[in-house]
């Protein structure tokens, strides 16, 4: 294992050569993980079989396009999230606010995913010797997630290579176990209960791979061109996700349970369905953390990228210990709330107003906030698009999907705004 030299340095040109087969491994890991299954568990009963469906297929569509269509910082020029924020709120306190922002939810994420792993192998430890400590093994799965992230993407590549046909196998092996006891019409026959609108439920399906769509260059920045970049992104967010979301459907309304470590047991896939479950939680966390890395040494850059990392692993496993999944719809609403506007406006600012031209010298180079145009270091324009498609996201989310609201408006806000405010600084970016 080699230790990536990298942090949020460009990658050059010549060391961009990875093809599509290595991203899907990268955005297949992301999507092909617990987190989805859960997700798909929380949407019944709420909606009916065929809403939840469409949920899935409808919110895994957008987000697979916007994994592509954000990867063009890293494709194009080699830049990760962190600096590509730069251009889009500025340099330095806009950057380093969305750094603050992507920390917390990056975190979040590694959060649920350690503490699902780690209540499986307690889970494992108490069949087979009656001792239980969830605290423990949360602490000690969550030690060891981090090792390939702090070594960097080649190992982030080769473990999630190995590790998601264990998670695809235990799907089909849930898949059989629901329906050795429980007729598919049966299954999807349910009475919807109603609670929450196919809005809020699309919400969720998108607030739950959103930061996964903000921190596409992380992983594009390695790739060699447009092409691979979208076959990669498409092929790695869009079955997976799809195929888990609908899976977590189904084993809701098997076992009245959402979570996956449950269901695995009440489906009675023993010891052998909780060891794949904590094997599966490896390519999600370690993607959570290895971003989190990159978003803190922007905030502290003068912290190697590897240290950064770790710190952000002590941050999650606390939080982890003291279980944030009780809290999971909340969170995946706030982050629809979030980062659909900062996606909206980090799309509109790179193909519209710079129409795909960035001068790296000026996020890498030069600590002088005049030479972005921005008032004392932020992007005013885009912080004000921003918070208005959050304010309409909240507004509307019982009548209309937040996270759709929230992008539309941020980003034709953020157009009509930057044309006064910011067409000096991206006239610049394009010479």
């Amino acid at each position: 294992m080699k230790l990536e030299e990298h942090g949020i340095d460009a990658i050059p040109k010549s060391e961009r050569t990875k093809s599509w087969r290595d991203l899907f491994a990268i955005q297949g890991g992301i999507a092909f993980s617990f987190p989805t299954l859960l997700i798909g568990g929380l949407l019944a009963p709420g909606l009916s079989w065929s809403q939840a469906v469409w949920a899935n297929v409808i919110g895994n569509i957008i987000l697979a396009c916007l994994v592509a269509l954000v990867g063009y910082y890293g494709v194009d020029y080699g830049i990760p999230t962190a600096a590509a924020s730069r251009f889009t709120l500025g340099e330095p306190t806009g950057t380093r606010l969305c750094s603050a922002v992507l920390l917390m939810s990056l975190v979040g994420w590694y959060a649920v995913i350690t503490e699902l792993a780690g209540q499986a192998l307690d889970g494992i430890v108490k069949n087979a010797t009656g001792f239980t400590s969830p605290t423990t093994f949360i602490i000690l799965v969550g030690i060891l997630n981090c090792i390939p992230a702090v070594m960097g993407f080649e190992n982030i590549k080769i473990l999630n290579r190995m590790m998601i046909p264990a998670l695809v196998f235990l799907a089909i092996w849930m898949l059989y176990a629901i329906f050795r006891t429980h007729p598919f019409h049966q299954l999807i026959s349910y009475q919807a209960t109603k609670q929450f609108t196919f809005g809020t439920g699309l919400d969720w399906i998108v607030g739950g791979f959103i930061v996964g769509t903000f921190i596409a260059p992380d992983y594009s920045r390695y790739v060699k061109s447009r092409s691979d970049n979208w076959i990669g992104s498409l092929s790695g967010v869009l079955p997976p996700a799809v195929f888990l979301g609908v899976t977590g459907v189904l084993a809701k309304v098997a076992t009245s349970d959402p979570s996956p470590v449950t269901s695995v047991q009440i489906l009675g896939l023993g010891i052998p369905g909780l060891l794949l479950t904590i094997l599966s939680t490896v390519p999600s966390s370690e993607s959570c953390l290895y971003s989190a890395g990159l978003a803190l040494t922007n905030v502290l850059p003068r912290y190697a990228r590897w240290k950064n990392t770790l710190a952000m692993t002590a941050l999650g496993t606390t939080l982890a210990v003291f279980g944030i999944t009780r809290h999971m719809g909340d969170f995946l609403s706030s982050l629809s709330y979030v980062f659909a506007p900062l996606v909206g406006v980090t799309l509109c600012d790179y193909f519209v107003i710079r129409r795909c031209h960035l001068n790296l010298n000026e996020a890498y180079k030069s600590n002088d906030s005049r030479t972005f145009g921005w008032l004392r270091g932020i992007n005013v324009a885009a912080v004000v698009a921003i918070m208005a498609g959050i304010v309409v996201g909240v507004s509307t989310m019982r009548k209309f999907p937040a996270s759709i609201s929230s992008f539309l408006v941020s980003s034709i806000l953020y157009f009509l705004l930057a044309r006064r405010s910011c067409g000096a600084a991206a006239g610049r970016a394009s010479n």
